[in-house]
């Protein structure tokens, strides 16, 4: 198919060249769609504009996104720069996880009024490991910070196999390396510890279950809860607060808006709760906790830790009437995390870990689509989200990087998968291509 087809402008009789593989990966990098749908769009935009065109094939877009990511990869270099190292691990696809660690500029977020987004990061090292432990995370990192310079700056969400990794590298530099925990798991696990045990916060938990099971196909679906996470339930407890604030005052307030029918429904699951003014009191006081920890974690993430963010972040606790517990918790990690900024002269530092988090949150989203639903060459996407490029370092990856090199770092870093093997030991059935497989001859096979 041709690399350039001419697409007419409506504003003039000028001739707007378009690259399809260039074209292709932006779409992918920009829009997320699927790589099948890809050609349709571009066919589809040939028949709109009425100009003729020999389309690709989706595997086409997807050996064209892989070579820009592992072009990107490998771009990655040394800089006198200072640099902050994002570090994660995803949670298991398949029998394999993705290691990552994310370049980020220390200069970034001074002066900033938002947070980091993908395109302000790089892929600074990718692997992936069917298990991770503090030494191969050290094994890991330590070459890393030998090529590319010592970062100013490690963030992680507090793993402990991560936190294991990171304190083995620190042992082995001969600078030590300032190591930050992330402000969004990090106020997790205060709420956690101060929520977790407590009965009133339980009867909530189960409470919102036994609703969102009564209700969710009736007419009062509306007001059911959004299903809460079972692991990591912590990260987004500020839903459930918001929801019990809301429907507990709802209920006080509007119950006699509605027709018989749903009243009932909702008198059903909530006039009991309504009326118990010890859960009543408890649910405000647990969405005020969560209330003032979202808004510091708002100013942290948009502006990143310095002596004016801090400053905000301790008037906004100060002020409010969240409990004492976590009042001082969060006063603790604030301080600590400051010092530790002002001790290696980091004017404002990066404390949150979202932007790898939303890195993940996408090529889950991609892999989802794949059968074997597991971790393998698609990795190489990961590096091709990340980072600004344009045109010509699209073409300059397409013409330089190989087939044959996307198949050795497959080889050299995903191996086997769930899908060559399963193909590998298929390929062993020697079936008689003239024999209909149907129910009665696999009988007779398995005879």
């Amino acid at each position: 198919f041709p690399s350039q087809i001419s697409l007419p402008t409506h504003k003039s009789n000028h001739e707007l060249e378009v690259n399809i593989q260039t074209f292709s990966v932006q779409l992918f990098q920009k829009c997320a769609i699927s790589f099948r749908a890809i050609p349709k769009i571009l066919q589809t935009t040939a028949d709109c504009l009425k100009r003729p065109l020999e389309t690709c094939h989706f595997t086409s877009v997807i050996n064209w996104c892989l070579k820009v990511g592992l072009y990107q990869l490998k771009s990655i270099s040394r800089s006198e720069e200072p640099w902050t190292a994002i570090i994660d691990a995803s949670i298991q696809q398949g029998t394999k996880k993705a290691f990552v660690v994310l370049k980020v500029p220390t200069y970034i977020m001074k002066n900033r009024t938002h947070a980091l987004a993908l395109q302000d990061v790089e892929v600074a090292d990718l692997t992936v490991h069917e298990r991770l432990n503090g030494d191969i995370i050290a094994g890991l990192l330590t070459p890393l910070f030998e090529k590319l310079g010592a970062p100013s700056q490690i963030l992680s969400d507090g793993g402990s196999d991560i936190a294991k990794g990171i304190q083995l590298t620190q042992a082995l530099m001969t600078n030590m390396l300032p190591h930050s925990l992330d402000i969004g798991h990090t106020f997790a696990n205060i709420l956690k510890r101060n929520y977790e045990k407590q009965t009133l916060f339980n009867e909530l938990v189960s409470f919102a279950g036994k609703v969102g099971a009564k209700l969710r196909q009736t007419l009062a679906a509306w007001i059911t809860p959004n299903k809460q996470r079972t692991k990591g339930r912590f990260q987004s407890i500020s839903q459930l607060a918001n929801w019990a604030q809301n429907t507990f005052k709802y209920c006080q307030e509007h119950l006699q808006d509605h027709d018989d029918a749903t009243k009932a429904l909702l008198q059903s699951q909530f006039v009991d709760n309504v009326n118990n003014e010890s859960l009543v009191l408890f649910s405000q006081q647990f969405q005020l906790d969560c209330q003032v920890l979202n808004d510091i974690q708002k100013e942290v993430k948009n502006n990143g830790l310095s002596e004016a963010s801090y400053k905000k972040s301790i008037e906004c606790i100060s002020s409010s009437s969240a409990s004492s517990a976590i009042k001082e918790e969060t006063e603790q990690y604030l301080s600590q995390s400051l010092a530790q900024l002002t001790k290696y002269k980091i004017e404002t530092g990066l404390l949150s870990t979202d932007v790898i988090e939303s890195l993940f949150g996408k090529i889950k989203f991609i892999m989802a689509r794949s059968p074997s639903k597991e971790f393998n060459k698609l990795c190489l996407l990961l590096p091709m989200m990340t980072g600004t490029f344009d045109e010509n370092l699209i073409e300059t990856a397409i013409s330089e990087i190989m087939i044959s090199d996307l198949k050795k770092w497959e080889e050299d870093n995903i191996g086997n998968t769930l899908l060559k093997e399963k193909r590998k030991n298929f390929a062993k059935l020697k079936l008689d291509d003239d024999v209909p497989i149907d129910a009665n001859n696999l009988l007779a096979l398995a005879a």
